[in-house]
């Protein structure tokens, strides 16, 4: 994603809540929205998202909406989804400090019916819907059929597929106090030329900390440094 199209994205994304924050997420969260929408809204953030109770990838609720790329260039991005500290979107599961949380890890499953492939992308926020940092990995999600989309959540992934909408800092800033996350894609070449819409849909969006084992071990093997140092002294 170019630094024109951060530029755009940040712009776009004018909705914004006010809500202050929970210090921490709730972690671990997967957001089925199995009996409603949960307080997500489409992408101008004036309307609830469609809920449909079955579908999903694993069978149940999701939610959709439609978008069209009418008029807009090649690589414009378009918010579709909207789950906000200001919507009390997933009962504000979300919102917190992701980097005290631990917080590593965000997933989400999506489908559509454009007839090409389509780049989605992941915008997270402050509740002041700045500063931001827009996750784009460019993968081409195939139509009409459920994919689950992840990244890594860490400073390691800055400018390979997070992209802070400003300085290095402002990755610091977003995830020291998430409020808002906005999924959407990227116009494909010449969309901008079809006067049509299309189905875009949702589900699933998780947080994730590191995996227990994994946790267990660094701690293991940290138990066992500190004894051999204290064997040693």
């Amino acid at each position: 994603m170019s630094s024109s199209r951060l530029l755009s994205l940040s712009l776009l994304a004018v909705v914004a809540g006010t809500v202050s924050q929970s210090a921490f997420a709730t972690v671990p969260y997967t957001e089925n929205f199995t009996t409603d929408a949960a307080n997500w809204r489409d992408g101008a953030g004036a309307a609830s998202a469609t809920w449909v109770a079955s579908g999903g990838p694993d069978g149940s609720g999701y939610v959709t909406t439609t978008a069209s790329a009418f008029f807009l260039d090649d690589g414009d991005p378009v918010v579709l989804f909207r789950g906000q500290d200001g919507f009390d979107s997933s009962g504000d599961a979300f919102v917190g400090n992701w980097i005290s949380s631990g917080i590593n890890q965000f997933s989400f499953w999506v489908k559509h019916d454009a007839p090409v492939p389509v780049d989605f992308f992941i915008r997270f926020a402050t509740a002041g819907n700045f500063p931001g940092t827009a996750a784009d990995r460019g993968e081409l999600i195939a139509p009409n059929t459920w994919t689950k989309i992840s990244y890594e959540i860490a400073p390691s992934h800055i400018n390979e597929y997070l992209f802070p909408e400003g300085p290095p800092s402002f990755y610091t800033s977003t995830f020291g106090s998430v409020g808002n996350i906005q999924v959407g894609y990227s116009v494909p070449t010449g969309f901008g030329s079809v006067n049509q819409s299309f189905n875009f849909s949702l589900d699933q969006p998780s947080i994730q900390t590191p995996e227990p084992t994994s946790a267990f071990l660094w701690m293991s093997f940290a138990a066992i440094a500190f004894v051999r140092r204290c064997r040693a002294a």
